[in-house]
């Protein structure tokens, strides 16, 4: 899965920018002012680790820390498989998740029950590729822990799941939101029933990816940067809220929408240059026609000369009168054209901007 994150260093420049800019001209400092340009986007395919070392566009380089569990990350990718309509995708990876939920679940209560690493490690190996098995250490450890049974997906999910992920099964889409939002439901009541029991661990756990790797990096004079989201887990942990599948939907979609947002934004500024340029290019044309009408006998110097030097232009755009409405906005004269237009006639740039170059009324 691909994610994307801002170089810090290009999003302060381009805001430190804006705000100047906005200082000079008096202009009213909106939002759109600071989406930021495509180069300062960094993307990055997930990896088994939470540190990635990036770099952008301009060289700036720095360490991005992502603070998602593996469980969350990958239930991440099943709520965006959902909104991109790969209805398989997102049962498959949801199911994925819930299996990796296990796990962690599995290792924190060994861990509040001083199992040391090593110990914990090897005997996760023998159960490693046996979902079924992980499934039953979780059923007996949450059992052992709350003293109740451990509220497991239906046989109807089950179901489901299989026959998508063992048999090519194409689900509906409201068959892919209840086994997602089932998923979901499942993980938040689990989590809410160990915390009371287990709190410390599961903040350790958190931490550990968060502060814990800003620290550790920080420390080494690294250049750490974080995005700060609301995560499974940490909504847990720090007591806040309990997500819905509706909501985390609604995030993704707005992500979809923001990006689309940005584009149209990026296309907006080149439009707005292109139509610049014209309008450049207008105002030559329209100073050509401006010696035309002052000294007629040298148009066809120019035409020529302008011809060879800038291609040709055609006799249409003498007679349009449309094109002269730069050389009546502006009274400038462009160097590189009026130094390029002498040389060409072999005639001294005074004599040329006295033709082009009158007061314009």
């Amino acid at each position: 899965m691909k994610l994307s994150t801002y170089c810090y260093f290009c999003s302060s420049e381009f805001g430190e920018k804006q705000r100047a800019k906005a200082e000079v001209t008096g202009e009213a400092i909106t939002e759109d002012m600071f989406i930021l340009p495509s180069e300062c986007r960094v993307d990055f395919f997930v990896s088994e680790d939470n540190v990635y070392k990036l770099s952008c566009q301009k060289g700036h380089e720095f360490y991005y820390i992502y603070p998602e569990q593996k469980f969350e990350v990958l239930f991440r990718s099943a709520v965006e498989s959902y909104t991109n309509g790969y209805l398989r995708d997102a049962v498959s990876s949801a199911a994925v998740s819930l299996e990796r939920f296990y796990e962690l679940c599995i290792k924190a209560i060994c861990q509040a029950y001083d199992i040391d690493k090593k110990t914990l490690d090897e005997s996760w190996k023998s159960i490693s590729n046996q979902s079924e098995r992980q499934l039953g250490a979780f059923a007996f450890l949450y059992l052992l822990v709350t003293k109740k049974r451990a509220p497991l997906l239906s046989d109807n999910l089950i179901k489901t799941r299989n026959k998508v992920t063992h048999k090519g099964y194409f689900p509906e889409e409201s068959e892919a939101k209840l086994y997602m939002g089932s998923v979901l439901s499942n993980m938040y009541t689990i989590l809410k029933e160990l915390d009371s029991s287990i709190h410390k661990i599961f903040v350790s756990i958190y931490d550990e990816v968060t502060v814990g790797l800003v620290n550790e990096y920080s420390s080494k004079g690294m250049f750490v940067s974080q995005t700060m989201m609301s995560t499974i887990l940490g909504t847990v942990v720090k007591g806040d809220y309990q997500e819905t599948l509706e909501h985390k939907i609604s995030v993704s979609e707005a992500q979809k929408a923001a990006q689309k947002k940005q584009l149209t934004s990026i296309v907006k500024r080149e439009v707005e240059r292109e139509v610049a340029q014209q309008n450049r290019n207008h105002y030559e044309h329209g100073l050509l026609i401006r010696a035309h009408a002052e000294n007629g006998a040298i148009l066809n110097k120019f035409v020529s000369a302008f011809d060879e030097l800038y291609g040709p232009i055609g006799t249409h755009y003498f007679s349009n009168s449309d094109v002269s409405i730069g050389c009546r906005t502006e009274n400038l004269v462009h160097d590189d054209v009026v130094k390029a237009l002498a040389k060409k006639l072999n005639v001294e740039i005074d004599d040329i901007s006295r033709l082009y170059n009158p007061k314009l009324t």
